[in-house]
């Protein structure tokens, strides 16, 4: 069972003026605790709402980070707005980028020029959703040792720098990715640049790897063929 160990709710509202906040506090189970402070706040501003949304973990930096912006509204189309907006992922800190909005309309959305970065790492995300998702990242020197964080303590480790899309849709198309990873690196042995190729199949229930390392000290070439079933988390490699 989860528990909350403090709940805060306060609305105050006068003619077009609109005033939101909501406070959470420890919020564990009997074994440990998830999140220590939660608190979100909406004001309105000129006929748009501002927002923020801060939480915090006292024994972690990785779940720690601020989100604030506007949800402006406009004829066509609202738009959400980023401001000033951090969190920390794996203990590293990612930052939200001013230019990055999520468009509203109905029941839809659209992501334009949204990018989170941290130092010289950037990813961008774009797509939308009309009654289907389709989504795409794109990756750029992106450290593959954040994995890591969400891997098992006995599980390989990688590191390396990768540059590389993933594409998903609701619909029946496959999803997958294309990824170069520079001083690709599994338990401390440095194997060289990997390019690796990832597609599912046309029922999701699989996931298709092709991979080509090219060390840095031979002109040989290693390729590895495999899959992964989506459905029972077996994995096969030729």
């Amino acid at each position: 069972d989860n528990y909350l160990n403090n709940f805060k709710f306060q609305l105050s509202g006068y003619e077009k003026e609109l005033d939101c906040n909501i406070y959470l506090n420890q919020f564990s189970n009997k074994n440990s605790t998830f999140l220590d402070t939660l608190h979100f706040s909406l004001n309105s501003n000129k006929g748009n709402l501002q927002y923020d949304l801060n939480w915090f973990y006292n024994d972690s930096l990785l779940y720690n980070g601020s989100i604030s912006g506007e949800y402006v509204f406009q004829k066509d189309y609202n738009e959400l707005r980023f401001s000033k907006s951090k969190f920390y992922l794996a203990n590293k800190l990612w930052n939200i980028t001013e230019q990055s909005v999520i468009r509203a309309k109905n029941n839809n959305f659209t992501l334009n020029n949204f990018s989170i970065e941290s130092a010289n790492e950037r990813i961008d995300i774009s797509g939308f959703y009309d009654k289907n998702l389709k989504i795409y990242f794109d990756f750029f020197n992106f450290d593959i040792n954040l994995l890591n964080y969400f891997r098992k303590p006995d599980a390989s480790k990688f590191v390396g720098r990768l540059d590389g899309s993933i594409w998903y849709s609701s619909v029946s198309k496959p999803f997958g990715g294309y990824f170069k990873i520079k001083d690709f690196t599994m338990n401390n042995v440095l194997l060289g640049e990997m390019i690796l190729n990832a597609q599912s199949d046309f029922s999701r229930s699989s996931l298709f790897l092709n991979a080509d390392i090219k060390p840095y000290d031979t002109h040989k070439t290693l390729n590895l063929n495999g899959s992964i079933s989506l459905e029972k988390n077996d994995i096969d490699f030729i």
